[in-house]
């Protein structure tokens, strides 16, 4: 079953070791999107183009490990996580949630601040959250116009996301 590294690529977004590790340390309150048997099929697929110092560590990330000795090994492989990292992990993730959107615009919209609030809000999220730096009343911003629109300018936030990635927007799910 594929895993979350296999749609980021899929989507076109750089799968680096910082991704592997942002998505180990987990994003935000969302907490750890791989498993310790993603990074170690992630680490298989990188041994034959890993070479010098580097080896030891993706040979021990493609060997069955304990959390510590994973944690440890992606720190060294990766020991900073970049933004363009947590970038991909926001692109992969919104895609995600926009393909499982409510259709109600109460629980859509509550979904949407839901997701960026566990991202601790991002500057420039594409989303307006009702009462946040704003006055618009709760009858204008519950109306399903809004919750469209909202919707539309998270499809072209996530393409432009994408787009500044390197990746494919069209592949993205929930960019239609």
């Amino acid at each position: 079953m594929p895993g979350p590294l296999d749609h980021m690529g899929q989507m076109g977004l750089p799968v680096t070791w910082a991704v592997v590790r942002a998505g180990w340390q987990g994003t935000g309150m969302l907490g750890r999107q791989v498993t310790a048997q993603q990074v170690k099929a992630f680490a298989q697929e990188r041994i034959p183009a890993t070479e010098g110092a580097l080896l030891a560590d993706v040979a021990v990330l493609s060997l069955p490990a304990d959390e510590q000795a994973i944690g440890a090994a992606l720190g060294r492989l990766a020991p900073g996580v970049c933004e363009q990292a947590l970038r991909a992990w926001q692109a992969y993730l919104l895609a995600r949630l926009l393909d499982d959107l409510p259709t109600d615009a109460v629980d859509g919209l509550c979904a949407l601040t839901d997701f960026w609030a566990a991202l601790d809000f991002p500057e420039g999220m594409p989303h307006v959250v009702q009462g946040r730096g704003n006055t618009i009343a709760p009858r204008e911003y519950y109306d399903e116009g809004n919750y469209r629109r909202l919707v539309s300018d998270h499809r072209q936030w996530l393409r432009r996301q994408i787009a500044r990635l390197g990746g494919d927007a069209d592949a993205a799910h929930g960019t239609q």
